[in-house]
Order: structure tokens, then sequence, then C-alpha cells
């Protein structure tokens, strides 16, 4: 009988580990990538984010779409609380190549968030002029002309990797 516990927990053990293998990797079919797009990502935009930092948003998003495609975007706010008016400002935008409906299905997201420097744009404001087909990928011209202060690549919902 302990026999046969220990090989019980043995297993589940194992397949615990199995379930975990992967699960900040998730690759695209796309040669560059060389079947890790995590790695990728990182050297990409976080090893050399010194060649984005101080120039347009519309450099990283072009770079970004000549590996992968742009599904998802959200733009990105401060917190209300920091603000003495308590407003939240325009902070920056997250890329993912993942559709929406993927972003809650698939384990192991991936996502480049870029950082703006100080917008000094109102997110309120900012959201309200959009016109209403404005979300998701279609977002990106309207963020194009920010200036970038730093570059984070995230493997999974809220664990930034580096």
């Amino acid at each position: 009988m302990k026999h046969l516990l220990l090989l019980l927990v043995i297993l589940f053990g194992l397949e615990n580990v199995k379930a975990q293998v992967g699960y900040y990797y998730y690759s695209c079919p796309t040669e560059e990538l060389k079947g890790d797009t995590l790695e990728f990502l990182i050297d990409k935009f976080v090893t050399h984010k010194a060649d984005f930092i101080g120039k347009r948003a519309k450099e990283v998003f072009k770079e970004y779409q000549k590996y992968l495609p742009v599904k998802y975007v959200t733009d990105e706010e401060t917190s209300a609380y920091a603000d003495p008016e308590g407003r939240s400002y325009l902070s920056g935008v997250t890329l993912y190549y993942n559709s929406y409906d993927e972003l809650w299905t698939r384990p192991g997201l991936i996502k480049v968030r870029v950082y703006f420097e100080d917008t000094n744009i109102y997110y309120t404001d900012f959201t309200r002029s959009l016109p209403d087909d404005a979300y998701a990928a279609k977002l990106l011209p309207y963020l194009q002309g920010f200036i970038v202060k730093d570059i984070k690549v995230w493997g999974s919902r809220n664990k930034p990797i580096k």
C-alpha cells in the first residue's frame, strides 16, 4: 500500500512538472524566432532596447511586426492615486501576437510592453479622442508618435521576465 501511494505521489508530481514545461514559452512558426519566441523577444527588445529608447514608438511597432503580427494592443495608464488631482496619464502600450480570445484561453502568454516618456496626456482625454473602431491593432497609429522610455518583455500575465 505504501508503494502504491508513493507511486501515485510521484506520478502526480511528474504530471505537475510536465504541465509547467513551456508555460513561459509559446512559439510562433517564424524562422527567425528559432522556436523560442520569448528568448527572441528578450534579445530583440530588451537586450537591444537602447536601439529604441528615445525614438518614436513606431520604430518598435515596425520592428515587432517584421517577425510577429500585432493581433491585440492595450494602452497603459499611470495610477490615479499617484497624481495629487487624481488623474491618470497615458504611459505606454502592450503588444500581443495573440488575439483577444487567446489572452484568456492560452497559457504562457508573452507580451511586449513599451513605456513612453512622460506624455502629459490625460488617459481619459486620450481614450475619448479615439474613433470607435480604434481598438486592438487599430490602436497602433494613435500611439506611434510617442517617445520610448523603456521596453519590457513579460512571459505571463503578471510576471516580468527581464
